[in-house]
């Protein structure tokens, strides 16, 4: 016998409480939320890499930036290219520019081929504000 039908929602509600907890500042719980979301969540679901870009911003927040890094590099192998933003700016946070231009690059190259233009003007951006 299959899963009851409730289970194919499971996913999102993890992923959802730990935005939740990320809102309100509790990066504990937010952390411990994303982690369970990242073991249930299957690579067919939408939300497949965001527990890890969560990750991510919560340890740039933290000021943990190889935690931030790890987790963005993550989220960006799952196919969640919207990381290469949040990526670019934490090489942008802890100054390393050239570091931010080569991933931004590798970004927009990513995202026109999977049709992401908005993604690409996002990234374009980036680069642009970079070589200021």
């Amino acid at each position: 016998m299959g899963n009851p039908y409730y289970m194919d929602y499971v996913p999102e509600y993890f992923y959802w409480t730990a935005e939740a907890y990320y809102g309100l500042g509790d990066y504990k719980n937010a952390k411990n939320w994303y982690l369970t979301a990242i073991d249930y969540i299957k690579q067919d679901n939408y939300f497949y890499g965001h527990p890890e870009q969560g990750l991510g911003i919560v340890s740039r927040d933290e000021k943990n930036y190889k935690e931030a890094e790890k987790w963005f590099l993550a989220s960006i192998r799952k196919g969640f290219l919207r990381s290469y933003y949040s990526l670019s700016l934490l090489y942008e946070e802890i100054n390393d520019i050239e570091a931010l231009k080569k991933s931004v690059r590798e970004g927009i190259v990513k995202a026109r081929n999977a049709g992401n233009t908005e993604l690409v003007q996002d990234l374009e951006k980036r680069l642009r504000e970079a070589g200021k």
